[in-house]
C-alpha cells in the first residue's frame, strides 16, 4: 500500500461503518458519556514561525519541548522576515542547511508526540525567486481604439499584444497582430469605421508577501499548469537534500492574488473547453455587444480561470514535492470555485479571523462540504486576530471563536497570530507564555477542552440529509469575477443564500453541492450517496443557468429513485456561448424527461423538504446554535448558548431518540443522561444552558441498559453567595516576583481594576490573588458542588483550602468541587490574570462568587 494511503484520514472507513446505521440504527448504541481517545489531531495546533529562517538545534528543540508542554498537538511551520538587524543569523528559504534544519523539525516534533505540517511557501502568495518572464502573475490591459480608416499607429510600451483584431462596421474582423513589429502596430485599413479590441498581458506589480529571506520574488501565475511545474523544479530539487520524517501534511495558501486575470495558458483552454477562439468575441468580453453574449462570454472566460486554478492546483497536489504527505490548502478568496478546488486537498483550510463573520462561516461551510464529498474527517480553521486585538487575546476568546469554528464545520484548530507581552508572536519568537499572561494561566484548560470536542467532532461524521446546489454559473454570469470578493457580493443578492438561510434558520442541516460533486453521486434505495453519506433530496434555489450535463446527470438520478426539490423556478437557460440553443434544447429535455415523483417545486422550502421526511430541528426556534453529526446509532450535537441569559427547559430534538446524554467537555464530571419525554409529535430533553456554555448531547434510537448516573446541573436557587472580607494582594510595582514588596489591599466589594479606588488597583497589570476565609455551608459539605465566579476578566488558577480546582478561563466561569473538600472553615484563594486597559469597564474578579448545590437534571 502507498505511503499515503496509510497517511490519509480513517473517515472512510466509519462512514463505511455508519452507512448502515443512517438508515438502520445500530441495536449496539452506546449512551454513556464516553470521550473518544484524544490524539495530537485532536489537541489544538499552532503555526510556528521561524523568523529569518534563523533556527539552531537546540532553539528549535526546546521551542518544540515548550509547544508540548503548553498542550498543543502540533505545528505549521512557516518560515517569516526576520529582524534586518540580525541578518547575519538568517538561513535563505531551500538555502543552506534551511531544508536539514527542517527535517531536524521534523524529527524532534516526532520525538515529542507532536503533529507537523510544513507551509510550502515562505511568504504570500505562491511566488518567489524562481518567477521570472512567462510564469509572473498577469492581468488584461484591454486595448480598445475607435479607427476612421486609413493608417492605424499604436505603440504598445515594449509588451506585445496576446490579441489584437478590428472589427469592420460590418464583416468579419481582421487579426492584426501581423502588422506589429518592434512593439508596434502601423497598420493601414480599408476605409470604414473599425472597432479595435485587444489584450496585452502586462504582469502585476505584486510581489510575495511578507517573504522569508530567500523567498522574495514575483507571484507566480495562478492559471498556468506549465508555470506550477517550473516553480515546483526548485523546490523539489532542494528538498532531495530532506531527509527527515515527511511532514503530516503540506500546506498551501492559493489565495491573495486576485490582481492576476489572465495567463498565456487561457486561450488554448479557452478554446478546447468552450468550443471557441476568445479572439472572436472581445467587443464582449469588454462589455459591448448584445447584452446575452457578453453574459455568455463572460462566464465561460471566468469558468476557464477556475478550471486553470484547479489544473495548476493539481500539480502542486499531485508533485514529488508532497508525496508521502497529506495536502492541506486554504483557497478561499480565490478566482477558483468554491467548492471543487478544496476538494481537491485532504484536509480543507480556512483563514479565519476572530470573531468569524458571515463570510467566515460560508467559507467554512463550503471547505466542510468539500471534505464531505470526499470523505475526509478534517476541516482545518486557522484563527487569528486582527493587530488591535492580539494583546487582548485570552483562552476565553479562543474558546469563542473554536465554538463558532466548529458550528461552521471546522473540525481541526490551528492557532496564529496571537500576541504576547514583549512584542512577541506565538512561534516567531520562543512560543513560552510568561507566567503573568492570561493565555498561559488558561493554557491546561483550554487545551482540554477543544482537545475533547474535537476528539468527539472528528470521531464522527457530518449528518446533513440535504444537498443544496451552488450556481456558479449564475455568478460568472451576473457577478464580477475574478475580482477579489466577487463571490461574496454575488451571494448577497443570490436564491442560493436565501435558501440557505432559510434551511439555517428552520435548523435544516445542509451541504452544499457544485457541479463536479453531483457527478459523484449514486442512488441507493432512494437516498443520494455522496461521501458515502445518504441524503433525501438535492435543492436547487433560483438557478437561472444549468449545464446541460448536470441535467443529464440529474435525470439519471431521478431514474434511479433519487429525488430533486426546486424552490422557485426551473432552470430555464444553458451557460456558455457555443451551440447554446441546441445545448438548452437538451437541458429542457432532460428536466422533461424526470420521473413525475423525482421532484417537485415550490416556494416554501421547508414544506418541500417536509414531504421528504426532513423536519427542521425545533432547538433552532428557540435560538440555540447547533451542528448535528453522525454516530453508530445516534446523533451527536454540539449546542452553544449565545445569549446573556440562561436557558433552563426541556430542549425539542427531531425524532424520538430512545435516550440521550449530555457531554460537557468544561467539567466532564457533570456528564450524564438527561430526562427525556415525548411530547406530541417531538421528544424532549431537559437541560440547563449558563450563557457562553457549549455542551455535546448524544441521543441514540435503540438505548441500551447500562448503569449511567444522571447528568447534574446546578441548583442556583439553593446557592450561597460568598461574602465577607476579600483581601487582594498584587506583584510589586517593579518585579512581579518579589512577593515580599507586593502591595495587599482589603475590600468587603468586588469590582473591576480599572475603576477600583485605590490606585495601586488601578495601575496593575495582574496577576491579582484574591484570598476569602468562609464558614462552609452545612448543607453543601455532603456531595460535589459548584464554585461559581460570577463575572470574570479574563482566567484564574482557583485553590480551595490549598488544594487547586482548576483554571477558570471561560463563561460560565464554574469549577467543580468535589465532596469533602470543604471544611467547617474554609480559604479561596483565586489568581486573576488580565490584562486590562483604561477602556475596559471589566478586569479582574467582579463576581459574585457563589457556592451552588448540584442535583440531577430533571424537571
Amino acid at each position: 500500500m502507498p505511503l499515503r494511503a496509510l497517511l490519509r484520514p480513517t473517515l472512510p472507513a466509519l462512514l463505511g461503518r455508519l452507512a448502515a446505521a443512517l438508515l438502520v440504527p445500530s441495536a449496539s448504541a452506546q449512551l454513556a458519556p464516553a470521550w473518544p481517545d484524544g490524539s495530537y489531531t485532536s489537541r489544538p495546533w499552532v503555526r510556528w514561525y521561524w523568523p529569518g529562517g534563523a533556527a539552531d538545534e537546540a532553539g528549535v528543540s526546546r521551542q518544540l519541548e515548550e509547544i508540548a508542554i503548553d498542550g498543543f498537538g502540533g505545528v505549521c511551520l512557516s518560515l517569516a522576515p526576520g529582524d534586518p538587524a540580525k541578518a547575519a543569523q538568517f538561513r535563505p528559504w531551500l538555502g543552506p542547511g534551511s531544508v536539514e534544519m527542517i527535517a531536524h523539525a521534523a524529527r524532534e516534533a516526532e520525538r515529542l508526540g507532536l503533529g507537523f505540517d510544513l507551509d510550502d511557501v515562505a511568504g504570500h502568495p505562491l511566488g518567489g525567486p524562481s518567477v521570472t518572464g512567462v510564469d509572473r502573475a498577469t492581468r488584461i490591459r484591454p486595448v480598445i481604439v475607435n479607427h476612421e480608416g486609413g493608417v492605424l499607429e499604436l505603440d504598445f510600451g515594449g509588451l506585445a499584444p496576446a490579441m489584437l483584431l478590428a472589427w469592420p462596421r460590418n464583416g468579419e474582423a481582421v487579426d492584426l497582430l501581423p502588422w506589429i513589429e518592434g512593439g508596434r502596430l502601423r497598420w493601414e485599413s480599408p476605409p470604414g469605421n473599425w472597432s479595435v479590441f485587444g489584450i496585452i498581458a502586462e504582469p502585476t506589480d505584486q510581489q510575495v508577501e511578507d517573504p522569508a529571506p530567500g523567498a522574495e520574488g514575483w507571484v507566480l501565475d495562478p492559471f498556468d499548469p506549465a508555470a506550477m511545474e517550473r516553480f515546483l523544479a526548485r523546490h523539489e530539487e532542494a528538498w532531495f537534500r530532506y531527509d527527515g520524517p515527511f511532514p503530516r501534511a503540506h500546506f498551501l495558501d492559493l489565495s491573495g492574488d486576485e490582481q492576476a486575470d489572465w495567463s498565456p495558458a487561457v486561450p488554448s483552454a479557452f478554446g478546447n473547453n468552450r468550443g471557441y477562439p476568445l479572439a472572436g468575441h472581445l467587443p464582449a468580453l469588454f462589455g459591448e455587444g448584445p447584452g446575452g453574449e457578453i453574459e455568455r462570454v463572460l462566464a465561460d472566460y471566468r469558468e476557464t480561470l477556475a478550471e486553470l486554478r484547479l489544473l495548476a492546483a493539481t500539480r502542486w497536489r499531485d508533485s514529488r514535492l508532497v508525496a508521502g504527505s497529506q495536502t492541506r490548502a486554504a483557497s478561499h478568496d480565490s478566482s477558483g470555485h468554491p467548492l471543487d478546488l478544496p476538494a481537491l486537498f485532504d484536509i480543507p483550510t480556512v483563514m479565519a479571523e476572530a470573531p468569524l463573520g458571515e463570510a467566515d462561516r460560508r467559507r467554512l461551510h463550503f471547505a466542510a462540504s468539500a471534505a464531505m464529498s470526499r470523505a475526509t474527517p478534517l476541516v482545518a480553521a486557522e484563527l487569528s486576530w486582527p493587530d488591535h486585538e492580539r494583546f487582548r487575546v485570552t483562552p476565553g476568546a479562543i474558546k469563542r471563536a473554536a465554538d463558532q469554528a466548529w458550528l461552521g464545520g471546522a473540525t481541526h484548530l490551528v492557532l496564529h497570530s496571537i500576541r504576547l507581552p514583549g512584542g512577541g508572536r506565538l512561534g516567531p519568537h520562543p512560543p513560552h507564555l510568561d507566567a503573568n499572561d492570561a493565555l498561559r494561566a488558561g493554557r491546561d484548560a483550554l487545551a482540554g477542552y477543544i482537545g475533547r470536542c474535537q476528539a468527539l467532532l472528528q470521531a464522527s461524521a457530518p449528518d446533513a440529509r440535504v444537498l443544496l446546489y451552488l450556481p456558479m454559473h449564475d455568478c460568472w454570469a451576473e457577478g464580477d469575477a475574478p475580482a477579489a470578493g466577487a463571490l461574496d457580493r454575488w451571494l448577497q443578492r443570490s436564491g442560493y443564500r436565501a435558501a440557505a438561510a432559510t434551511l439555517e434558520a428552520a435548523g435544516i442541516p445542509y451541504h452544499t453541492v457544485s457541479d463536479r460533486m453531483i457527478r459523484e453521486i449514486r442512488v441507493e434505495d432512494g437516498q443520494l450517496i455522496l461521501g458515502e453519506l445518504p441524503h433525501a433530496t438535492l435543492v436547487f434555489p433560483e438557478v437561472t443557468r444549468l449545464s446541460e450535463n448536470t441535467a443529464l446527470k440529474l435525470l439519471e438520478i431521478g431514474q434511479l429513485g433519487g429525488h430533486l426539490s426546486v424552490a422557485g423556478s426551473w432552470p430555464r437557460d444553458v451557460p456558455g456561448m457555443v451551440l447554446a440553443d441546441i445545448r438548452r434544447g437538451t437541458l429542457f429535455q432532460a428536466l422533461q424527461g424526470l420521473p413525475e415523483e423525482a421532484s417537485s417545486e415550490g416556494d416554501d422550502l421547508v414544506a418541500l423538504l417536509a414531504e421528504r421526511g426532513v423536519e427542521p430541528e425545533p432547538m433552532a426556534a428557540l435560538g440555540i446554535d447547533f451542528i448535528r453529526r453522525r454516530e453508530l446509532g445516534g446523533y451527536l450535537y454540539f449546542l452553544t448558548n449565545t445569549h446573556p441569559v440562561g436557558f433552563d427547559g426541556w430542549l425539542p430534538l427531531s425524532g424520538h431518540p430512545a435516550g440521550v446524554s449530555l457531554l460537557d467537555p468544561l467539567l466532564p464530571a457533570l456528564s450524564g443522561k438527561l430526562p427525556l419525554r415525548r411530547k406530541g409529535e417531538r421528544s424532549e430533553c431537559r437541560i440547563t444552558l449558563a450563557p457562553g456554555q457549549a455542551v455535546f448531547l448524544r441521543t441514540v434510537v435503540d438505548e441500551v441498559p447500562v448503569a449511567l448516573r444522571d447528568a447534574r446541573s446546578a441548583d442556583p436557587a439553593n446557592a450561597t453567595v460568598l461574602a465577607g472580607t476579600w483581601r487582594l494582594n498584587l506583584p510589586a510595582a517593579d518585579d512581579a516576583d518579589q512577593a515580599d514588596d507586593a502591595a495587599e489591599i482589603e475590600t468587603p466589594m468586588l469590582g473591576p481594576w480599572t475603576s477600583a479606588a485605590d490606585a495601586r488597583l488601578r495601575a496593575t497589570t495582574g496577576p491579582v490573588s484574591y484570598r476569602l476565609d468562609f464558614p462552609g455551608p452545612e448543607e453543601l459539605v455532603d456531595g460535589d458542588c459548584l464554585l461559581e465566579l460570577g463575572t470574570l476578566a479574563s482566567t484564574a488558577t482557583v485553590r480551595l483550602n490549598g488544594k487547586l480546582l482548576g483554571e477558570a478561563f471561560a463563561a460560565p466561569f464554574q469549577l467543580l468541587v468535589r465532596e469533602g473538600l470543604l471544611e467547617a472553615t474554609n480559604t479561596l484563594e483565586v489568581e486573576v490574570t488580565d490584562r486590562p486597559t483604561q477602556a475596559d469597564t471589566l478586569s479582574g474578579l467582579l463576581g459574585p462568587v457563589r457556592l451552588v448545590p448540584l442535583v440531577a437534571a430533571g424537571p
